[in-house]
């Protein structure tokens, strides 16, 4: 069995995410600020999918941060009742049509979305916000 590789450090963060850091570091301290206690935790999907930052409130996953070159991705699972409020929330329309297409899975509906603007780190933010308020 390989041995699986460390979990990224922040240099090796900076160095991945270049200008995308700063819209990291963004998410995290506003998910900290909004939804405490929460506690950061690094998990790793296996070769294809490498290492993610799970932010989580007790047990309770928040959303997923996977670094990718040159920005990153969010990934989130809504109850019914959130994905509903979503569905009616001023989202943009490529997260309306998106939830409508998705399927549910065990966690509940998937949401997954590349943040590359301050624009993106908001739409995250609500997500996050209408995900723990449902």
């Amino acid at each position: 069995m390989a041995e699986r590789p460390a979990a990224p450090t922040a240099a090796d963060l900076a160095g991945l995410l270049g200008p995308a850091y700063g819209l990291w570091a963004e998410l995290q301290k506003a998910i900290q600020a909004g939804f405490e206690p929460v506690s950061e935790r690094w998990v790793y999907g296996g070769r294809k999918y490498g290492w993610s930052c799970r932010l989580e409130r007790g047990k309770q996953g928040i959303l997923y941060m996977t670094p990718d070159a040159g920005h990153f991705r969010v990934g989130l699972a809504l109850s019914d009742a959130a994905r509903e409020a979503a569905l009616a929330d001023d989202l943009p329309a490529h997260i309306h049509d998106g939830l409508a297409a998705a399927t549910k899975a065990i966690e509940g509906w998937p949401v997954r979305m590349p943040v590359h603007t301050a624009a993106d780190v908001a739409i995250a933010l609500r997500l996050a916000e209408i995900k723990l308020g449902s």
